[in-house]
């Protein structure tokens, strides 16, 4: 009995993704708010 690795790594790729927007937002407000 298998686990259901497509899903798995869909919903790890998501989350990753997920992560790399977060940071984008977190660094792009730093560099607005710091001259």
């Amino acid at each position: 009995m298998q686990p259901n690795i497509r899903q798995y790594l869909s919903l790890h790729l998501a989350f990753l993704a997920l992560i790399q927007v977060l940071h984008l937002t977190e660094t792009d407000n730093i560099k607005y708010t710091r001259p």
